[in-house]
């Protein structure tokens, strides 16, 4: 089997740990993840990919090489998503009655893997759908949601992803605020795996995932960098932002 091969569904590597923590950084670091689906998916002007991708392409492989994975820590919007993340997943709960399992991460291969906010459990402790859940912190985008449904481009192609790796046929998608009233605080819409869209992905995802091994060896053979002494105390530092692989 190709190393870029993705093992899907029963075959995928679920790994429980705890998300943001360090060590759900070292599993998902150096790979892409369904966060970005949206920018593999894009093509480019007589390219396979987008600029988007080629940007992505490049903090993956950053990662790869240095073993430091990107913190994006301080950012008001995403520092409000994780806050209320706990509260939306028990909102979700008390309102469906259905059961949630928390995931770290699931590893499709060396090089793709997802994260999704819960697994939908059954009765007979089968999966039987993945939960996502956003939290914005405009209350505009809320609205939207009520009106619109799920329009975003970018989320439609994270839930396709984490459904494609996990084998999961559904995706509740949840949105909460909790400046919204009681009765209203809560929006949820059940997405189905889409498996057209799912088979182009297949194929995206495992073209990446060649570009993403041939550039990093590109990179490490390449002439044009010269090795460097470096002191203890750089590589102390190092040490204590690296990650395990």
């Amino acid at each position: 089997m190709s190393k870029y091969k993705l093992k899907l569904g029963e075959d995928a590597e679920f790994i429980y740990c705890e998300q943001g923590t360090d060590e759900w950084q070292g599993f998902r670091a150096g790979k892409c993840t369904a966060s970005r689906a949206a920018a593999v998916m894009a093509k480019g002007k007589g390219e396979l990919f987008g600029k988007g991708a080629k940007t992505y392409l490049n903090e993956i492989i950053a990662e790869r090489i240095t073993k430091l994975y990107k913190k994006l820590e301080g950012i008001e919007a995403l520092e409000w998503g994780k806050r209320l993340e706990d509260e939306a997943r028990q909102h979700y709960i008390e309102l469906t009655g259905n059961k949630v399992q928390q995931v770290g991460f699931v590893k499709a291969s060396e090089y793709v893997g997802c994260s999704p906010d819960g697994l939908l459990i059954g009765e007979d402790g089968e999966l039987v759908g993945l939960l996502e859940i956003k939290c914005p912190i405009n209350n505009e985008k809320v609205v939207a949601y009520f009106t619109d449904g799920l329009t975003d481009v970018g989320y439609k192609a994270q839930v396709q992803m984490q459904m494609l790796i996990t084998g999961a046929p559904y995706t509740d998608f949840v949105v909460y605020s909790p400046n919204f009233p009681a009765d209203m605080g809560v929006y949820i819409e059940r997405v189905e795996a889409d498996e057209a869209y799912q088979s182009r992905l297949v194929e995206r995802l495992e073209a990446f995932s060649v570009l993403i091994d041939e550039t990093e060896q590109q990179i490490r053979t390449t002439q044009k960098h010269k090795p460097l002494k470096r002191s203890d105390d750089s590589l102390e530092i190092t040490k204590q932002r690296s990650f395990v692989v």
